[in-house]
């Protein structure tokens, strides 16, 4: 529990929420990094769907209940990818980013994928900020693997510029080394 806030893994019923949540955090990017046109897309809802059901995705929620923040991630191989972390602006400034990418690192460990990936833009400093306090690193372009250079020609197709890749190494633990994650 992050001051009254709670992450837990996403609820069926929460899944039709998180494009509300997804579309208000964009608004936080400046226009050189987001412009407007794409602002309003969002993650197609049976991704999200299948992402719950296989239990790759979390929630944060306010002291109300209401979902304010998530993450969803899948499996890439023998990898992990962060597909997509945002929280609510409302919201933001408390922890929960933070809480959120530390129960994808905590899944991406358990399932023993030794190196979790994202793609992010360089020069959104709080994105930075977030992903290099998670222990993320930048890839240098040698050493993207062939699944992040098409996800990050698929964003640069879309008009997203400025996107750099990045992993943090892990350490395998396994379910029974752990309990579930449950409210960060």
């Amino acid at each position: 529990m992050i001051d009254g806030y709670r992450l837990a893994p996403a609820q069926p019923d929460e899944v039709p929420a998180l494009a509300a949540v997804e579309r208000a955090a964009a608004s936080r990017f400046p226009l050189s990094l987001l412009p407007v046109p794409l602002r309003g897309d969002t993650l197609p809802l049976p991704q999200l769907e299948a992402a719950q059901r296989e239990g790759r995705l979390w929630v944060a929620r306010d002291p109300a209940g209401t979902v304010v923040g998530f993450a969803c991630a899948r499996r890439e191989g023998k990898a992990a990818l962060l597909v997509e972390i945002d929280v609510h602006p409302a919201h933001g400034r408390r922890g929960i980013g933070s809480g959120l990418l530390d129960a994808v690192i905590d899944w991406a460990q358990r399932a023993g994928a030794p190196a979790l990936y994202l793609t992010t833009f360089q020069a959104f400093g709080p994105g930075m900020a977030l992903y290099r306090r998670g222990g993320f690193l930048p890839l240098a372009d040698k050493d993207i693997p062939g699944f992040i250079a098409d996800i990050l020609a698929a964003e640069a197709e879309a008009g997203l510029a400025g996107r750099v890749a990045m992993v943090r190494m892990l350490a395998p633990r396994h379910a029974s080394a752990s309990a579930p994650h449950g409210d960060g």
